[in-house]
């Protein structure tokens, strides 16, 4: 009896949520709503549009758990849930960031689903926004015309631009840094902060025969020019206006300007040399300017990056430049191992001697892979290599922005990129500047380093027997402090005679230097009894 009790306890129950929800469905409703938006003109992809909805009660009941939704192209983007006493206004604000051009029609609507009986039912609200293509992407055509001496421009995708003034803080790398030529703190500080905000990023520089330097640069996202000249403020500097433009004095000679231009916040530098400033900048310009490519093209082609064909690769734009002297150009990329920058320098500089690689020589001596050390304030988990490689008149590099633990691979990796280019001039040798060395502390024996250590952290080393009678090795173990480990040998040497040995050091540091010294540790057997040595053993990376 008890069980049929609750089961009617649980069927009166039910009944009345219905009933109580078929009543509360035929309650009659009033209600009415406006929807605001920030200015819609000049819009492009990446501007965000802030509306305000206000959803009021206009009857004389409360209205509880009411579902507004907000729709673009009839598509839901936001659902929301608000209650409403009776003559009170509901505000709900929704930011929307565009990320694709043409008609976006914004909807809101309460209650979608026509659960209440809405009288009347003055429940939607819409606007139609046109989100238009920026127009800019030249940014030559925003320098002033003149005798150019030096020049390079850019194009990169997302964050690439403020990476480049990251490397810039810790590395001396020179195709970067000559990217912020008139000013590298302030025009630093800009790019760095603006991290997470940029979709696109385009840049030219000229300097001229009269010393003059002008550079334009052109960011298109989330960034705005209110956000860059906050930056700016923070400098203290003097501060002009003209037409929506904002400059700020960084000396007598040298002035930044910022502005909104057709879908970009334009960042213009100019290094005078007649006092005058960027707002002064005369309209003929130099937007039919172009750079000698030669050849660099073609090869920039090639420099396609994987670390294995199971790495998917994101081209990320290029870099190129020119002066009297050289023509470079530059690719960027990046792949779940990190960050990479390709580059192929055509130069009239000739070389003679020898070349010197301070790091690891790979590819039969084509190329020299360097750990480029940090400053010392720099705190952060990955590490720069730059693989390089010498044919006549070119330079190759790669430039690997990797976790410090894929650093050893990143020298491999560059390494096999820089062989798949079709160079006809044929590479130049790189040349270490160290030995192989091996020391034990006996009389007993004594070692010989024949090769280096390979990718398996192993190198090939004879053992020599020094005394007129066999010598046994047990176990050997090459190490750094903290990190022994044995390796089993169980050789006998014969007398007056040598035996190879493959040794295996452990924790070999990843091209951190480029020689590395280790402890040596053997046990061997003379006659019937056991005996223990130590030694040095230096290996360079090469």
């Amino acid at each position: 009896m008890l069980v049929y009790g609750i089961i009617a306890i649980a069927i009166i129950a039910a009944s009345y949520i219905i009933l109580s929800n078929v009543i509360n469905a035929n309650q009659s409703y009033s209600l009415s709503i406006k929807m605001y938006y920030t200015n819609t003109s000049d819009l492009y992809p990446f501007n965000t549009t802030r509306f305000l909805i206000l959803v009021n009660n206009t009857g004389k009941k409360p209205i509880n758990d009411l579902l507004v939704g907000f729709y673009l192209n009839d598509r839901p983007l936001h659902m929301y849930n608000v209650s409403i006493p009776t003559g009170e206004t509901a505000p709900i604000k929704v930011n929307y960031t565009y990320k694709t051009t043409g008609i976006h029609n914004f909807k809101v609507v309460a209650d979608p689903a026509n659960v209440l009986a809405l009288n009347p039912r003055t429940s939607t609200q819409s606007v139609s926004i046109n989100v238009r293509n920026a127009s800019i992407t030249n940014p030559f055509s925003q320098l002033p015309n003149g005798t150019v001496v030096s020049s390079y421009n850019f194009s990169l995708t997302g964050d690439s631009l403020p990476v480049i003034a990251e490397l810039n803080n810790y590395y001396k790398i020179g195709i970067f840094d000559s990217m912020m030529p008139i000013n590298k703190n302030v025009l630093g500080k800009i790019l760095i902060d603006s991290t997470g905000t940029i979709q696109y990023s385009y840049g030219a520089y000229a300097k001229y025969n009269s010393g003059a330097q002008a550079q334009a640069i052109f960011l298109q996202g989330t960034v705005n020019p209110s956000f860059v000249d906050s930056i700016i403020e923070s400098f203290n500097l003097k501060k002009l206006s003209f037409n929506g433009t904002t400059a700020f004095m960084l000396n007598n000679l040298t002035s930044i300007c910022v502005s909104s231009k057709s879908g970009f916040t334009s960042i213009l530098l100019y290094n005078s040399t007649n006092n005058n400033n960027c707002i002064s900048l005369k309209e003929n310009s130099m937007s039919n300017y172009s750079q000698p490519q030669g050849n660099l093209s073609r090869y920039m082609q090639e420099f396609v990056f994987a670390n294995n064909p199971n790495s998917t690769t994101t081209y990320l734009g290029n870099i190129f430049g020119a002066n009297n002297k050289s023509i470079y150009s530059v690719n960027e990329f990046q792949n779940k191992y990190g960050v990479f920058f390709s580059s192929i320098n055509k130069t009239e500089i000739t070389r003679s001697g020898k070349n010197i690689c301070y790091g690891v020589v790979s590819n039969n001596s084509n190329v020299c892979s360097v750990y480029l050390k940090p400053s010392y304030n720099y705190t952060g988990n990955y590490g720069v290599v730059d693989s390089e490689e010498l044919a006549g008149n070119y330079i190759l590099n790669v430039y690997s922005i990797v976790n410090t633990s894929e650093l050893q691979n990143a020298a491999y990796n560059s390494a096999n990129l820089l062989s798949r280019l079709n160079l006809s001039e044929r590479p130049l040798l790189w040349y270490g500047p160290y030995q192989n060395s091996c020391n034990i502390h006996t009389t007993a024996l004594a070692c010989n380093v024949t090769t280096s250590y390979t990718s398996n952290n192993t190198a090939s080393v004879k053992l020599f027997n020094l005394l007129n009678q066999s010598i046994r090795i047990n176990y050997l173990s090459c190490f750094v402090p903290g990190l022994r480990k044995n390796q089993t040998i169980n050789k006998t040497i014969a007398p007056n005679s040598y035996a190879n040995v493959s040794i295996s050091c452990q924790n070999i540091p990843e091209i951190i230097l480029p020689i590395n010294s280790y402890n040596l540790s053997i046990n061997y057997n003379l006659g019937n009894y056991s005996y223990n040595t130590t030694g040095i053993m230096n290996l360079t990376n090469t």
